[in-house]
């Protein structure tokens, strides 16, 4: 059995516990005056809904993301989700979503 640290394609456990140690310095600021307004997102999901396989994702059309094309994506497992917002904190980073959710695709 291996650990996953050495299967290509997977980040380290290094690199894991520094994505785990930014997104707790982003969701110990979420309720802090202004945060929200200076988040940076990765990019942008239109038609896009929350949706709940082994954990809640975001699906959507997304734009704008450094490392993926332009079209339609899964999102990493959201920690948080702020409609009012329109903003989500995936395990990877953040995403602003544009329009009401979409309607769920039956499953």
């Amino acid at each position: 059995m291996t650990d996953g640290s050495n299967l290509s394609g997977y980040p380290t456990h290094a690199q894991m516990a520094r994505a785990f140690r930014e997104l707790a310095n982003d969701l110990d600021k979420v309720d802090e005056e202004g945060f929200l307004a200076s988040v940076r997102p990765y990019a942008v999901l239109t038609n896009w809904s929350l949706i709940t396989e082994d954990a809640v994702c975001l699906v959507g059309d997304v734009e704008g993301h450094p490392d993926l094309e332009d079209g339609r994506v899964t999102t990493a497992q959201v920690f948080y989700c702020n409609l009012d917002a329109g903003l989500a904190r995936t395990y990877f980073g953040w995403f602003r979503f544009e329009g009401p959710p979409a309607a769920a695709a039956a499953r």
